[in-house]
């Protein structure tokens, strides 16, 4: 059972700067404007993303794949840890882990599901709405507002945010048929992506490289067999 009267003490952090961080009244003033309903509801969906598995990947036949959070969690950290002074890493970061969260009430739709690309957006919009309308006002407002910027692709950001999808694909290719013996078996997955970032298309680059000498190594017979 939920406490509704539960409230966290103020808690006073000193920094090595010598600033004061007020934690907890930051948590309150988020939690005053976002009923105890709420944040379960935002949670129990949040939380779909964690056990969703990538469908892709099971179209392929690999067991146990990677889950949608997996793939937000990865695509996230690379923006956190990424230097680039002409990029707002920062609003990157958001939007990696925004872009797929309407996937938590509409499941992860592909290409092999035959939905059309109107049908597609519109789930994926009215999900968005619906998650939106879980927060507080200008959280809301911001969510959607960066789930519209990366769907639209103009701007910096959802190029590289965009990149960072389709990198992300590759790397997971790459990973899957170094660990399950399908080496040379998820072409598909290496070239059907182009790049717009100059910083994506070099870790890209460089992963098809490292598959193709891992490639190169595996004889005929064992590069054929299927697990």
């Amino acid at each position: 059972m939920i406490d509704n009267n539960f409230s966290f003490p103020e808690i006073n952090v000193s920094v090595a700067s010598g600033h004061i961080c007020t934690w907890t009244r930051k948590i309150y003033d988020i939690n005053s404007d976002m009923g105890m309903e709420d944040v379960v509801e935002f949670c129990k969906l949040v939380g779909h993303l964690k056990h969703l598995p990538r469908t892709g990947w099971l179209y392929k036949g690999i067991e146990n794949p990677e889950t949608v959070a997996a793939h937000m969690y990865r695509m996230a950290v690379l923006t956190f840890f990424l230097q680039n002074e002409d990029l707002d890493t920062s609003r990157c970061m958001k939007m990696a882990l925004v872009h797929d969260l309407g996937e938590s009430i509409i499941g992860d739709i592909t290409p092999f599901d035959n939905i059309s690309a109107e049908e597609k957006q519109k789930r994926e919009e009215d999900a968005m709405k619906k998650i939106a309308s879980l927060l507080p006002a200008g959280r809301g407002e911001e969510v959607l507002q960066l789930f519209q910027e990366y769907e639209e692709g103009k701007t910096a950001v959802a190029k590289f945010v965009k990149d960072l999808d389709k990198f992300d694909m590759i790397m997971q290719a790459f990973e899957y048929e170094m660990s399950t013996s399908r080496q040379g078996q998820l072409e598909e997955f290496f070239h059907s992506s182009t790049f717009r970032t100059e910083i994506i298309a070099e870790w890209a680059s460089r992963v098809k490289a490292l598959r193709n000498e891992n490639c190169s190594n595996v004889p005929q017979s064992s590069s054929n067999s299927t697990s």
